[in-house]
């Protein structure tokens, strides 16, 4: 699967602006990331450090994404501890490294971020 970042700047300038639909042209993915081996539904970006994004697939994979000056750094090391399919992911609102996750393995992971490899929960 693959997960698309586009820039939506020039239509909500439009929206604003009352521009003609056709004026604005049809726009294409800022970033693409191809690396999940099956569609996804789980994503969550970081309200305390900004442009870090997670997301999870399918086959119980979840990545995570390090901005850097033009695009992102994902992660091609992944937390995987689940069983099945990653349905959800939240960032927590206080610590910046730490976010959880919840499966169709009926559990919920509590992670560290900066401990790839190692649920904390």
């Amino acid at each position: 699967g693959k997960v698309h970042i586009w820039d939506i700047a020039p239509q909500l300038t439009a929206l604003e602006t009352e521009q003609e639909s056709n004026d604005v042209q049809k726009i294409k993915p800022f970033y693409t990331f191809g690396g999940h081996v099956e569609e996804g539904y789980a994503m969550d970006w970081s309200r305390t450090r900004q442009g870090y994004l997670l997301t999870g697939d399918c086959t119980r994979h979840i990545h995570l994404w390090t901005p850097r000056e033009s695009d992102w750094l994902v992660s091609q090391q992944t937390f995987s501890s689940h069983g099945s399919s990653v349905e959800d992911i939240q960032w927590s609102p206080n610590e910046d490294h730490v976010f959880s996750s919840c499966s169709t393995d009926k559990s919920i992971r509590v992670w560290d971020d900066r401990r790839l490899l190692t649920k904390l929960v």
